[in-house]
């Protein structure tokens, strides 16, 4: 009984070698999974060469204000920032190596003093006036200039413009406090010297500078000579102005023209001869000093692309899509500029929370995060990847930034049809390996009875004339033999066939799983469970009321010309564009109700005319000149302005003028003893 019982377990361990392995292919089928693979899928991702890659600008902006290139391995976007200071005319006007070009103009209507030429100290003019009809000659220099660059691309920062002049006249030369040298007086006899700015058509000149002498002349004390002095230049902001509106004028943005002028105006202040002598005036030099710095355009965009190869086959799955990339700047973005930033595409779809700021970048490489772009990555067209730099700011920038980019990565899990046996092969391998052990252990050992296998070891013994100890012998281990062998083989079969159904069940779940994902990426998926509720995400979709949603304005812009509302169940978002055509002074200037507020000025640098009204009619001047009469000969240059000041409702900052209709209507009659250029007589 005691070898019955040994039997028995001898049976039971080898139904446990059995289970065991029926589990171990069980777990084995149950890994097996479809065959997955990861491509790194855009080529030369670290910019060894250019190849593959091209870059693009956008359609807003000012292209000129970047541009791209690929060196030392890395793609760069460089912001061109430039900054720079010129003296484009400098030193003596003497037409020498600085200063050429001066040039000799007539002032419009009034005639050239007596003496007026360029010479080796400057501009030099001299006028003696003995009552003849040159009582007010004028003389201009100019001279264009070309700044050589496109200054629409440029701010200007700071100008310095000095200018030096002097001057001496005779004592003849009547001046306010000359009571007793002269018998009429209205403005006295002064100079003017000045300077210009305009385009190169000189069409729109503007003064910069201006010196304008009252007392040069005076008898006691004398004052007749000003020594080299500057001339008063106007507000920095004035000069910026005026270059800019040459500049806008001009075809090439980058020329405009300087005019100097010096105009006399003597005044017959006695009723016998008056002269006036203008001896010496001279304006010697001109210095114009222009700094500027780049101005980069708001919503410039520059991107380095690349056209990738397309994922192809119906059975083919996109299981996962990472892209990430390393950026890094060669200086800190300065803070003038805090929205301009790096953002990338995908299939010409924004990745919109992938966006970096220029502010964050460091000098140093530094690696984004990996992003999840599978839902971006469609099948049977080429994968597109773009990274753009974009400009959200307009801002001055007086240096070149360098935005560099570097293992540029798109990283795809596929998979493809078919299984992965591998964990079953293996286990399989070494099943077999484990049951032919078993098997040759079974066959040379363990088949047999305890007391046969004793027999069969006292044979080895006496074969190789070992001692050997007695033998026992028990029939009844024959019979419960035969009666459990049938036992066993019916166990076998039934080992056999839970190892086969098994593999079945882990094969038919790992085939589901495979249908399941390729459904999910096809953007359907067959859900077999019924226990899935609705649950609405947005609260009032329809916007059957404004309850669950409000309005926000941006930090940029003028949030006024928007405005929200809610109606029909709609949310609205209204532009308010307006259109305004105002008249705002019509008619006759008579002071009537729809022309009131005009007023008579005098024009401070004349004497007013004899007569100057508003009246039914308009504005209305009478003005006779007789010089046998007391003082008449100093009003020989009357004048009077009308002024009316305007208002308009609107702030018109927020308005642009598109076009301005003006139309004046004058008339004029004179006696015949007004003199014009064909009374010769």
């Amino acid at each position: 009984m005691k070898d019955i019982g040994y039997n028995l377990l001898r049976r039971r361990a080898l139904l446990v070698v059995f289970l065991t392995i029926f589990f171990m292919i069980s777990i084995s089928a149950s890994l097996i999974s479809v065959k997955a693979k990861t491509y790194t899928w855009l080529s030369n991702p670290t910019f060894d060469t250019s190849d593959e890659w091209f870059y693009q600008f956008g359609s807003e902006g000012d292209n000129s204000d970047v541009n791209a290139d690929i060196s030392n391995g890395t793609a760069n976007f460089n912001v061109l920032g430039d900054a720079g200071t010129i003296t484009p005319v400098s030193g003596i006007i003497n037409n020498s190596k600085s200063s050429m070009g001066w040039k000799q103009y007539k002032n419009d209507i009034f005639q050239f003093p007596d003496t007026a030429n360029i010479g080796s100290e400057g501009i030099y003019v001299r006028h003696r006036w003995f009552d003849d009809p040159n009582q007010f000659p004028s003389v201009h220099f100019r001279k264009n200039v070309s700044m050589n660059i496109d200054m629409s691309d440029y701010n200007i920062t700071d100008v310095n413009l000095n200018i030096l002049f002097n001057a001496s006249v005779n004592s003849n030369v009547d001046t306010p406090n000359d009571s007793g040298d002269w018998t009429y007086f209205g403005t006295g006899d002064y100079i003017v010297f000045y300077a210009l700015i305009s385009d190169i058509y000189y069409q729109e000149p503007y003064y910069v500078a201006k010196n304008k002498t009252r007392y040069l002349g005076q008898n006691s004390p004398e004052f007749i000579q000003i020594n080299d002095s500057l001339l008063f230049t106007f507000n920095e902001n004035v000069i910026i102005e005026a270059l800019n509106k040459a500049f806008e004028k001009d075809p090439d943005h980058s020329n405009f023209s300087i005019t100097l002028g010096i105009d006399i105006y003597s005044e017959d202040n006695i009723q016998t001869s008056d002269p006036d002598y203008f001896d010496d005036l001279y304006i010697k030099t001109f210095n114009l000093t222009i700094s500027y710095k780049k101005n980069i355009d708001e919503y410039t965009t520059i991107s380095w692309n690349q056209e990738a190869s397309k994922i192809s086959g119906d059975d083919i799955i996109i299981s996962k899509a990472i892209f990430s990339f390393n950026y890094k700047i060669n200086k800190i973005w300065p803070e003038i500029a805090p929205l301009s930033e790096i953002r990338f595409y995908v299939n010409n779809k924004l990745f919109s929370t992938g966006n970096i700021k220029l502010s964050n970048f460091q000098e140093s490489f530094e690696e984004t995060d990996e992003f999840d772009v599978k839902g971006f990555i469609e099948k049977n067209v080429n994968i597109t990847i773009s990274i753009q730099l974009i400009l959200k700011d307009s801002f001055e920038l007086e240096e070149i930034y360098s935005i560099s980019i570097d293992n540029v990565n798109l990283r795809i899990d596929l998979i493809s049809p078919g299984y992965d046996w591998t964990p079953i092969i293996i286990s399989l391998i070494f099943g077999i390996i484990f049951l032919i052990s078993i098997f040759i252990a079974y066959q040379k050992y363990y088949k047999y009875p305890k007391k046969i296998r004793k027999l069969r070891k006292f044979r080895r013994k006496v074969r190789k004339g070992k001692s050997i100890n007695k033998l026992e012998f028990n029939k009844k281990e024959e019979i419960i033999k035969n009666l459990l062998i049938n036992k066993k083989k019916t166990l076998a079969l039934m080992i056999i066939i839970l190892i086969f159904s098994s593999f079945l069940l882990s094969f038919y779940i790992n085939s589901s799983i495979f249908i399941l994902n390729k459904n999910q990426q096809n953007y359907s998926i067959n859900m077999l469970s019924s226990d899935i509720n609705d649950k609405e995400l947005i609260k009032n979709p329809n916007f059957n009321t404004s309850e669950y949603w409000n309005f926000t304005f941006g930090n940029r812009g003028d949030p006024s010309v928007l405005i929200s509302s809610f109606n029909n169940n709609t949310a609205n978002i209204n532009v308010l564009g307006e259109k305004k055509e105002i008249d705002l002074v019509s008619g006759i200037p008579n002071q009537t109700q729809f022309s009131q507020g005009w007023r008579i000025y005098n024009n401070s640098n004349y004497l007013p005319p004899d007569y100057a009204v508003i009246n039914g009619s308009g504005c209305y001047v009478w003005h006779t000149l007789d010089e046998a009469e007391s003082g008449g000969q100093i009003h020989n240059f009357p004048s009077v302005h009308f002024k009316k000041n305007i208002s308009i409702a609107d702030d018109m900052s927020l308005y642009k003028i598109t076009s301005v209709n003006l139309d004046i209507l004058i008339n004029a009659s004179v006696n015949g003893n007004v003199d014009a250029v064909n009374d010769t007589v």
